[in-house]
């Protein structure tokens, strides 16, 4: 498959899994970013094309949204780790639609209990294990005692292609 067509299936398999991921709150924000607001941050899939064949990898991220980091960090877990999911296509129906089942089992089975583990954000700050790095935490720490830059915040919306929250 050359590059083109392996672009145009794998548009094609990522339109198929969309509906999955609303279902669970994640909407499609960016071209390979689905993304659910929480309050002080996002959680996010992220489905990456490989280019050395037709073949994608699911990372599960966190973004803060008081963060300055100027680029998405995968920092969750990601598809590799669990050799269950075949993430491979072949641009027929049937394989299109096996994929695209495949990417949204990973999302279901293992992503959103993922994040529900993490869905406590005082876990987030104060765990060992808390996949956040430390100016991950000092900023989420900061934005739940009210100190959150609103450039900052701005920012990391502009990063996902979220809408700006509403002001209450």
């Amino acid at each position: 498959m050359d590059a083109k067509s392996k672009r145009q299936v794998a548009e094609k398999i990522l339109r198929l899994v969309s509906p999955n991921l609303a279902a669970h709150g994640f909407d499609r924000k960016k071209s390979a970013f689905w993304v659910q607001r929480q309050p002080h941050r996002l959680n996010f899939f992220h489905i990456h094309l490989f280019r050395f064949g037709p073949q994608f990898r699911v990372h599960c991220g966190i973004r803060v949204l008081n963060d300055p980091f100027e680029a998405e960090a995968l920092n969750g877990i990601d598809s590799d780790n669990f050799r269950t999911y075949d993430l491979s296509f072949a641009d027929d129906p049937g394989a299109m639609d096996r994929c695209s089942r495949a990417i949204a089992r990973f999302c279901t089975d293992k992503g959103v209990p993922w994040f529900a583990k993490w869905s406590d954000t005082s876990a987030l700050v104060h765990d060992t294990a808390s996949p956040l790095l430390p100016d991950q935490r000092k900023a989420l720490a900061d934005a739940l005692q009210g100190r959150e830059n609103p450039q900052v915040v701005q920012a990391s919306e502009r990063l996902f292609n979220v809408a700006r929250r509403s002001i209450d």
